[in-house]
This record gives C-alpha cells, structure tokens and sequence, in this order.
C-alpha cells in the first residue's frame, strides 16, 4: 500500500530536535527503544494493518540521561493537571506531583544506565508530592 510507504518514509527524514526514548504501552515496563535521527522507529511496521493500535509514549532524554515516562498505566502519561514540575538538579531528576490527598501515584523512568523502573509515591494531606531520582525518595 502506498500510503503505508509514505508514511514510513517520511518518518524517517523528521528531524528531532532533542533525544527521546519510546515506551510501548502494551510490552509492558521493560521495553523502551531510542528515537532520534539515527533511529529507524516505525510505528506501523511493513505487513502490520492499520486497523492495529500501538500507544507509544515519548519522552525527551533529559540532559543527565534520565527518562520520565510519566504514569505508563494511563493513556495521558504526563499531564500539566498531574506534574507541576520535572526538573534536572545537583543529584539527578526532581519530579514535583499534585493530587489528592494520599492518593498513590506510580512513576516510570530509565535511569542514564538503561534501567526502567517504577516508583512509588503517595501524596502528602496538601496533595502534592516530590519524587527524587535516583533515589526514589519520595516526600
């Protein structure tokens, strides 16, 4: 199918302005793939219908190396109602949260080294919370 080319091709000559790593929804925690101009991501792979469904969640590699996929158990992973801040700092990422109060609210990340991990944190009675990586501190 032609359109299906196009796309494909077309992908492939976007210029990404920073890194961003891809986290597929469906595989689970474990499976995050590199997008950036060197990468050859195609999200509708050759023989796949279009009638399939894939929910990729992109997120910029911040300038240490950290990953901030955001809430992976939702289909908006990171939203401005949710994160008020995601920040580099001295020690590594600082994640600020808003929330109800001690509402549980679970993070996924890569750490510089390629590890994927979830992290867990409740809301304070104000409803916010700060997580820190890569501690995973949660306050």
């Amino acid at each position: 199918d032609n359109t299906r080319d196009q796309h494909s091709e077309t992908r492939k000559h976007i210029p990404f302005a920073v890194s961003y790593e891809a986290w597929d929804f469906w595989s689970g925690p474990s499976t995050a793939v590199a997008m950036d101009d060197n990468s050859s991501a195609v999200l509708f792979p050759p023989g796949v219908d279009y009638g399939a469904a894939r929910l990729i969640i992109a997120a910029p590699v911040l300038s240490n190396g950290w990953v901030v996929f955001g809430e992976t158990s939702k289909f908006i992973a990171v939203a401005r109602q949710r994160f008020s801040e995601i920040a580099v700092d001295s020690d590594g990422v600082r994640v600020r949260m808003v929330g109800s109060a001690s509402e549980h609210i679970t993070i996924t990340a890569r750490n510089p080294d390629g590890h994927i991990k979830e992290y867990a944190c409740v809301c304070t009675a104000e409803g916010t919370a700060t997580l820190k990586l890569p501690t995973g501190h949660c306050m």
